[in-house]
């Protein structure tokens, strides 16, 4: 199953600002740069930016998608992308049509997402395996690269190393804050839900240069969302503590490897998956990301 934690759903994000911006360019557009990574694969993979998951995907399908980074760049320079391709399900080493059918393009749209659908963008580096002659159980790939923005967001640059706190009483905290999450989420209580939000909301909306429509667009998506799964939410059970950014930030993750986070509406799984970190010693742990 496809899984990336762009806050609430930057798919739906990147076409409400493509069409909401058409008629909006200025001038200085050319200084609210946005990236992406167009992704093509025959097998699953996994693709982390400075340590924060951008895409777990777990199927043996084929899949093309482009993704969205500005969220995980807190501040311009140097960034880390770290690709991670895997076996088919049926596998226990990537073969090679499956290291032959896999490309990343890092690519730079320097006029924004306003003008996203009509711009050509600009390839910064893409990462294959077409070279690769050993088969492996796990290919990876780091590069290192610098990418300007014009924000500054603090995200978790600060937070606390988790891996070093009791892992009993910090699994208890994590779940208490899963749980809070699915009760307000059960409810369909929305305001409740993005209360526990705000803060991010606000670093997510800047390092996409939202305006006012396209973040009430955005609050709109995710009541219709919330309103869909009240009351079908399922109890939150196989689940363990997944770590990312160096302890910094933490997130459960049950048996399919997806968030415990799970409506059940008509048959069909609306899976919401969380990040949480604890911004200083001593602060409760707070959201970060939730798609």
């Amino acid at each position: 199953m496809r899984f990336s934690f762009n806050f609430y759903s930057l798919f739906f994000l990147l076409f409400c600002l493509t069409s909401c911006g058409q008629d909006n360019k200025n001038s200085d557009a050319v200084e609210k740069p946005i990236y992406t990574l167009k992704i093509q694969s025959a097998n699953p993979y996994e693709i982390y930016l400075n340590g924060m998951p951008v895409e777990k995907y777990y199927s043996n399908e084929s899949s093309s998608s482009e993704i969205p980074l500005n969220d995980f760049i807190l501040e311009g320079g140097n960034q880390l992308l770290e690709v991670v391709l895997l076996p088919n399900k049926d596998k226990t080493e990537v073969d090679k049509l499956g290291m032959d059918n896999f490309e990343v393009k890092l690519y730079k749209y320097s006029e924004g997402l306003s003008n996203i659908s009509n711009e050509n963008g600009l390839l910064l580096t893409s990462i294959d395996f077409k070279n690769e002659l050993k088969e492996l159980p796990i290919i990876k790939k780091t590069i290192n690269i610098d990418l300007e923005v014009s924000y500054t967001i603090n995200g978790w640059k600060n937070s606390v190393n988790l891996k070093n706190e009791n892992q009993e009483t910090l699994l208890k905290e994590v779940l208490e804050k899963y749980e809070q999450v699915r009760e307000s989420i059960n409810q369909g209580d929305f305001e409740g839900f993005e209360k526990l939000y705000s803060k991010k909301n606000i670093e997510t909306y800047e390092s996409y240069y939202n305006n006012q429509e396209v973040i009430k667009e955005d609050k709109n998506w995710m009541r219709e969302r919330i309103v869909k799964s009240k009351h079908n939410m399922l109890p939150i059970t196989d689940y363990k503590l997944i770590y990312y950014s160096n302890g910094k930030v933490i997130a459960l993750e049950n048996k399919n490897r997806e968030s415990p986070l799970i409506a059940n509406i008509n048959n069909f799984e609306e899976v919401y998956s969380i990040l949480l970190h604890r911004p200083k010693a001593g602060a409760p742990l707070e959201k970060l990301v939730l798609l």
